[in-house]
C-alpha cells in the first residue's frame, strides 16, 4: 500500500508511477467515458441506416418503421448507466463497465447486421453475410439470436455493475470546489 507520509519512498507525497499497462487501461476508460454519449446515439443510427439502405424485404420495412422507437430507446437506455456513474461520483468508466459496454454495443450491431431478408425473388443475404461470405444463413440466424440475448444480458450486467460498484475515492476536492 502507498503511504503518502512516507517521504523516503515517494517525495512530496506523490503517488507511485503507473505502469504502461495501467496508463493504457486508464486511457481506454477515459476514452469510453468521453465517447459514451456519442456511441449510444450514433451507433444505432449508423447500424440501422446501413441495414435499411441495403436490399431487403419485410424486415427492412419493419426496421425502418421501428427506428423511430429503437434509436431514442437505445440512446436513453444507453445514457442511463453513465448517468448513474456520474451521480455516484465517477469521472471515468470503470474497467468492468468499459468491457461490458463494449460487448453490449458489438452485440447490438451484430444483432441488426446479421438479420437476413427475403423478397419475392428469394432470400437476401444479411450485411454480415455479404461482408463475410463464409457465414451461412444458419450461422447468421444463430448470430442474431445469440447477440440479441447478449444485448439484454450485457445491459442488465452493466446496470447492476454501475449500481453496486464501490464509490471512487479521488484525491482532492470533488467538483472543482476547494
Amino acid at each position: 500500500m502507498h503511504d503518502p507520509t512516507d517521504a523516503r519512498t515517494y517525495p512530496d507525497g506523490a503517488a507511485p508511477p503507473l505502469s504502461a499497462n495501467t496508463q493504457r487501461v486508464a486511457a481506454i476508460n477515459r476514452g469510453t467515458w468521453v465517447l459514451w454519449l456519442w456511441v449510444v446515439w450514433l451507433l444505432p443510427i449508423i447500424v440501422i441506416t446501413t441495414k435499411a439502405a441495403l436490399p431487403g424485404g419485410a424486415e427492412r420495412l419493419f426496421l425502418m418503421l421501428s427506428a423511430v422507437i429503437v434509436i431514442p430507446l437505445a440512446g436513453v437506455l444507453g445514457w442511463l448507466p453513465r448517468c448513474i456513474l456520474k451521480k455516484r461520483g465517477f469521472r471515468h468508466s470503470p474497467s468492468a463497465v468499459t468491457a461490458v459496454f463494449s460487448v453490449h454495443w458489438v452485440a447490438f450491431s451484430l444483432s441488426v447486421l446479421a438479420i437476413g431478408g427475403a423478397t419475392q425473388q428469394g432470400p437476401v443475404p444479411s450485411p454480415l453475410s455479404q461482408v463475410l461470405p463464409f457465414v451461412g444463413d444458419t450461422a447468421s440466424t444463430n448470430v442474431v439470436m445469440i447477440s440479441s440475448l447478449l444485448v439484454g444480458v450485457s445491459y442488465a450486467a452493466m446496470v447492476l455493475l454501475v449500481a453496486f460498484l464501490p464509490r471512487p475515492h479521488y484525491p482532492g476536492p470533488v467538483g472543482g470546489t476547494g
